[in-house]
């Protein structure tokens, strides 16, 4: 209880470290009765103080919540912001990543596999990663989502690190979703064929 009580003192100076270890406290329920709300304040709080550690913790009551509030987004972002001081967090990445590949085919689910693609293709916060961007777009535009489609066909249009050059099927990947009016996919199919108009006379994938 000692432990405890230096910790709660040193807390209310704003003392990062152990706003961090009052909010495990509370997730634990360690000296105290578990409480997520009281926990995601201290963890919270030390975050704002560039504590990235508490990130991991914050991933965990994320994935705590009613399965109707659960943001596995978020979550995976907590995780993917704290591996650097929380070694514990490559592995819930890596659990995560695995069950939002394997979730059932509903528009929720593949909106989901669009944005976790999306945030390796752009975030650089958590730091670029084009192969779990390709992936993740691919099982979303296998579930025909017409921006992942788009997004992956833009992805395939130059060679880079993880992912090779493929402008037939680039074009193929357009070509639905701009049948159907989708304006990026559009824009995108037109921009491809006036970058390459050997493309034009090639047929479908």
């Amino acid at each position: 209880m000692f432990e405890y009580l230096l910790t709660r003192i040193s807390a209310a100076f704003k003392n990062k470290v152990d706003l961090y270890r009052m909010g495990t406290f509370y997730y634990e329920g360690k000296y105290v009765q578990k409480d997520y709300r009281k926990a995601t304040q201290y963890l919270q709080k030390a975050v704002n103080k560039k504590y990235t550690k508490a990130l991991y913790y914050l991933g965990l009551i994320e994935l705590e919540k009613s399965e109707s509030a659960i943001d596995l987004a978020l979550a995976l972002r907590y995780f993917l912001l704290s591996k650097n001081e929380e070694p514990r967090a490559i592995t819930e990445i890596n659990k995560l990543e695995e069950k939002i590949s394997q979730l059932p085919n509903t528009p929720d689910n593949t909106a989901l596999l669009f944005k976790i693609g999306y945030m390796y293709a752009n975030d650089v916060i958590i730091g670029l990663s084009v192969p779990k961007a390709v992936s993740f777009y691919e099982l979303a535009a296998n579930r025909d989502h017409h921006y992942a489609r788009t997004e992956l066909a833009k992805l395939l249009t130059k060679s880079r690190p993880g992912i090779t050059k493929d402008l037939p099927r680039a074009k193929a990947l357009l070509e639905m979703p701009a049948q159907e009016g989708f304006s990026p996919a559009i824009i995108a199919l037109q921009d491809l064929l006036t970058a390459h108009p050997e493309l034009k006379n090639s047929p479908e994938q």
